[in-house]
């Protein structure tokens, strides 16, 4: 975690574990859901971390400045048996799609965090590999 992202932030809380995105919906008996399982498991765990931090007295009203940060796992194929492979990208420019990690933890943290997700003027997101032994999950600022 980089701490220099937390200057400034009025909140900030890591959510650990593998991010998934939000999307995709499919439709049972009139209700529109998650098509995926993953991601609504990652949704609750958002949630739930904000609230066991927290408790449920952190939902805000007005504009809201975010920041996430989505620590993702490198492949296995990044890595030799000396470590990291020089030829590794830096960056993650593949699969998933930073808009779609962004919407699912926006979705989980409406109504915990903030009352509408159209309340964020300013959104700042960025996707990172982990480092060799750091954990998954996304750092979220509220500034």
């Amino acid at each position: 975690m980089d701490t220099n992202l937390q200057n400034g932030a009025d909140f900030n809380i890591f959510v650990p574990g593998v991010p998934a995105t939000s999307g995709s919906h499919k439709s049972f008996k009139g209700r529109i859901t998650h098509a995926s399982d993953t991601t609504k498991r990652w949704m609750d765990a958002v949630a739930w971390c904000v609230l066991e931090k927290y408790g449920n007295h952190c939902c805000q009203d007005g504009p809201t400045r975010a920041r996430f940060v989505f620590y993702l796992p490198r492949p296995k194929g990044h890595y030799s048996k000396k470590g990291l492979k020089s030829s590794a990208p830096q960056h993650p420019v593949v699969k998933p799609d930073l808009d779609k990690l962004v919407r699912a933890v926006q979705d989980a943290l409406t109504k915990v965090l903030w009352r509408d997700d159209s309340q964020i003027y300013e959104l700042r997101a960025e996707k990172r590999y982990t480092e060799a032994d750091a954990a998954c999950g996304v750092q979220i600022y509220v500034l």
